[in-house]
C-alpha cells in the first residue's frame, strides 16, 4: 500500500532542531568553534568571570573537541575512543593531566590510532551515547571505548516557556537528593540507553569499559552492568596518599585537588581514573 504523505499533518520543524536528533557529531560546547584555541569556556568567562590562565589551553579539533582531528578509522591500527562529560573534556585542567590523555599514552598498543575524545561539559547519558554512535557511523568502529559517566540524573528537556532544549541536572549535589520524584524514570532511562550501547559494542566487537565519578550512579549500575561497568578500588583519599606528587610540574601544584574553576576535579582525581581504567584493562 502506498502512503500519501502529502495529506499528512504538518510537522513543526523546531522539534527536530536539537543536536541529538541530527546525524552530526555535537561539538564539545556550542560556545566553541572548530579548529580554534580557547583559554576560557563560556562558564569560566561569563558565569564565573575567571581570568585567562595560559596553562589551561583548549585546543579544538575539526569537530570542536579537545583532541586530535577526527578521521576515518585505520583498521590496521588499534583505535581508542574516549567519551564523557566535563571530566572527560578536562575542564579547567592542562591537557597533559587529563585521564584520557594519560591513558591514551599508557595503553600498551604499539600501533595506536590518533587520540580521539568526545567530552562534552554537562553531558548526560543521552549526549554521551548519541555522540558515540554518531562517531562510529561517520568514522568507523574503534577497538576500545572508555567512558567516564556523570550522574544518572542529567536529562535533555524542552522548556515550552522559552522554546529551548536544555540539559537539566535533577540531582542536588549538596543534599544528594533528586527533585521531581524522577528517580525511577531517570535510572531506567540510563539503563536503557547504556544497554543499547552495550549491545552495539558487543555486536561490533568493541571492548567497552565505563566508570562513573558519581557514587550514587556507580552503586546503582554496577550490579546491572557487571562486565562493562567498573568500580573504583580506592577512595580518592587513599589514592591521594599514593599519588606521585613529583610527577606534577611545580607551576601546576594548585591544580592538584581541583581545576582552575575550583569546581571540576583536579590532577589527583584524574590520576585515579587513569589508574582505574588501566588496571581494569590489564586484568
Amino acid at each position: 500500500m502506498k502512503i500519501n504523505y502529502n495529506n499528512a499533518a504538518p510537522v513543526d520543524s523546531k522539534f527536530y532542531l536539537h543536536p541529538e536528533t541530527s546525524y552530526e557529531i555535537e561539538p564539545s560546547t556550542l560556545y566553541f568553534k572548530k579548529n580554534k584555541t580557547y583559554y576560557l569556556t563560556y562558564a569560566e568567562e561569563h558565569d564565573q568571570k575567571l581570568e585567562i590562565d595560559p596553562r589551561v589551553e583548549y585546543k579544538l579539533n575539526n569537530f570542536a573537541h579537545r583532541c586530535d582531528d577526527f578521521a576515518e578509522i585505520d583498521k590496521d591500527k588499534t583505535n581508542i575512543l574516549f567519551a564523557g562529560c566535563s571530566a572527560t573534556f578536562g575542564h579547567s585542567l592542562p591537557e597533559k593531566y587529563i585521564w584520557t590523555k594519560k591513558l591514551y599514552k599508557a595503553l600498551p598498543f604499539e600501533n595506536k590510532g590518533p587520540f580521539q575524545s568526545i567530552g562534552i561539559p554537562g553531558a548526560g547519558i543521552e549526549k554521551i551515547v548519541s555522540n558515540i554512535l554518531k562517531y562510529c557511523h561517520k568514522f568507523g568502529n574503534p577497538d576500545y571505548i572508555f567512558i567516564a559517566h556523570a550522574d544518572f540524573s542529567r536529562e535533555v528537556v524542552y522548556l515550552s516557556e522559552t522554546d529551548q532544549f536544555i540539559n537539566k541536572i535533577h540531582l542536588d549535589y549538596e543534599t544528594y537528593s533528586l527533585e521531581d520524584n524522577k528517580d525511577f524514570y531517570l535510572m531506567f532511562r540510563f539503563q536503557l540507553l547504556y544497554r543499547l550501547l552495550e549491545i552495539y559494542c558487543d555486536s561490533h566487537n568493541i571492548k567497552l569499559l565505563s566508570y562513573s565519578w558519581d557514587s550514587i550512579t556507580l552503586d546503582r549500575v554496577k550490579p546491572i552492568f557487571p562486565i562493562t561497568f567498573i568500580d573504583q578500588n580506592k577512595t580518592l583519599e587513599q589514592h591521594a596518599k599514593l599519588f606521585d606528587y613529583d610527577s606534577v610540574d611545580s607551576q601546576d601544584k594548585d591544580f592538584l585537588v581541583s581545576g582552575r574553576d575550583g569546581h571540576h576535579p583536579g590532577i589527583i582525581h584524574h590520576d585515579m581514573v587513569f589508574n582505574l581504567f588501566l588496571s581494569s584493562l590489564k586484568s
